[in-house]
């Protein structure tokens, strides 16, 4: 009789490094390509609320910009956004090379929007600036320059647009 085996993946994993772990992802993704759709939909799974409460832990918000950028790389705006959106709200943890890295986080993001995405910008732009507002007094003039640059972005695509047509 034919007899399925069951492996136990956890112990099969266990002793092998993120590296180790990293590589055999990629090499079944390569050998299953409808394997890729299951990443996919991870990236566009809602991020757990958890992964934005940072508790006055400034290498927690350290590693949700990261992790906000390799969303973005992705292209998973949406969830890039909102660790962006927690980071930024957690203004008081931020020393300067946090809050420059979180800048580069958000500029990473802004540069990811296609024309297509213009109304996603400009809640974005909402967004950005009213982060920029809750945070102003504790840190200062911070997130002029994506502010900036999305603003521009927003502008030309508006530009590209086609009119709408008003009925009198």
């Amino acid at each position: 009789e034919d007899e399925e085996v069951r492996i136990d993946l956890d112990c099969l994993l266990a002793p092998l490094t993120r590296g180790q772990i990293e590589m055999v992802l990629v090499q079944c993704i390569r050998a299953h390509s409808d394997c890729v759709d299951i990443v996919h939909a991870e990236l566009e799974a809602p991020i757990a609320s958890d992964d934005c409460e940072f508790d006055g832990d400034l290498d927690a918000v350290r590693g949700a910009i990261e992790r906000a950028t390799a969303y973005a790389m992705a292209d998973s705006l949406t969830n890039a956004t909102k660790l962006l959106e927690a980071a930024t709200d957690a203004a008081s943890l931020l020393d300067a090379e946090t809050w420059t890295e979180l800048e580069q986080a958000w500029e990473c993001v802004i540069g990811r929007y296609t024309s297509n995405m213009y109304d996603e910008m400009k809640r974005v732009f909402a967004v950005l600036a009213s982060c920029r507002e809750r945070v102003l007094a504790q840190a200062g003039p911070v997130l002029c320059d994506p502010l900036r640059a999305l603003k521009a972005k927003i502008i030309r695509f508006r530009a590209d647009r086609p009119r709408k047509i008003r009925k009198v």
